[in-house]
């Protein structure tokens, strides 16, 4: 199997952990997953609401062991062409991923 490009993936590292996505935040396989002692514990999680995948916005590193992705759920909401709906994900690898109030 030939190596895989990693310079797209979304990376959260905080050791023995280390996360791996596209921009979405949805883990679909491929290198994609959660690894912990480099083993991968984790190789797909797919959100979805209603059936349908949140469309991502954004996505932003706000460590080097956690991660941000924005995402609107069209349908939901307000009538109107523009989603009003938002989900929001936060990432975080290692210890870190204790559960901490938000800010």
């Amino acid at each position: 199997m030939a190596q895989p490009y990693l310079h797209e993936h979304v990376t959260c590292v905080a050791a023995p952990a280390t996360w791996l996505s596209d921009h979405s935040g949805q883990l679909r396989g491929g290198a994609d997953g959660l690894y912990v002692d480099d083993r991968r514990v984790l190789s797909r999680l797919i959100v979805t609401v209603e059936g349908a995948e949140p469309v991502p916005v954004q996505v932003r590193r706000t460590s080097a062991a956690s991660a941000r992705f924005t995402a609107v759920l069209p349908g939901l909401g307000d009538d109107g062409p523009d989603p009003t709906v938002t989900l929001e994900r936060r990432r975080e690898a290692g210890r870190a991923a204790a559960p901490r109030p938000s800010s």
